[in-house]
């Protein structure tokens, strides 16, 4: 079932969230893009899986880059893709093995779990307040209908063979890393991750975890588990 636009306004009216006139509230739609176009500016695409490997890789939600505008409120999603030089760069390296045998006609998918703006548009770095509100409003989301539109999309991209990359932010990476379990129960068994400063395992059902794409830089350490 989609999680829509008025759901989404709704989710922030509910939470009593004050929007800027000037904030999109338009979904930003999933992209795929070519292995062999990584490093150019490439054709990005809706998604279309069928026949072709791919790396799906889920983010938790678009921010302002993903969003352009003509003015008077008017309002376009320019895709995921569009921004992510970083991602672009260090992708192949970041995924190492994983992305070994796939070849210049397959596709990396960037999805995001939520389509639509928790961060409102407001800077994330740096800035504890504006991210425990985007994670107030992802959860919101979440536990309205999103995590089931969530679902529905990835199974619909889905193959089997496909590699899955959660890279995810913060807490919410473990809300979406559950709905794949649920999602995808044959993809793979089940691997526990110890997270840092904690007791409790995580049973992790994607391929590869990492941090969130804007901070790689190619290191190990920004994967958690693979």
């Amino acid at each position: 079932m989609a999680f829509t636009q008025v759901d989404f306004v709704n989710v922030l009216v509910r939470l009593g969230v004050p929007m800027l006139p000037s904030f999109p509230t338009i979904a930003c739609p999933d992209e795929s893009i070519r292995f062999g176009a990584l490093n150019s500016p490439g054709t990005l695409g809706v998604v279309c899986c069928a026949g072709q490997r791919a790396v799906l890789v889920v983010i938790e939600s678009p921010h302002e880059q993903e969003f352009t505008t003509t003015g008077a409120g008017v309002w376009t999603a320019v895709g995921p893709l569009q921004r992510r030089d970083n991602f672009r760069t260090h992708f192949q390296t970041h995924m190492g093995a994983h992305v070994a045998s796939f070849g210049p006609d397959d596709l990396v998918v960037l999805i995001n779990a939520v389509r639509y703006q928790c961060s409102l548009g407001r800077p994330l770095n740096n800035n504890p307040t504006n991210r425990q509100q985007r994670d107030r409003i992802f959860r919101a989301c979440w536990s309205n209908g999103a995590d089931q539109d969530f679902i529905d999309r990835l199974c619909r991209y889905y193959c089997p063979g496909d590699v899955i990359v959660n890279a995810c932010t913060d807490d919410l990476k473990w809300r979406v890393e559950d709905a794949i379990i649920n999602a995808l129960p044959s993809h793979r068994v089940a691997v526990d991750y110890q997270r840092p400063k904690r007791k409790t395992k995580r049973k992790c059902m994607s391929d590869v975890g990492t941090y969130h794409p804007s901070i790689w830089r190619g290191k190990p350490s920004e994967v958690m588990w693979r």
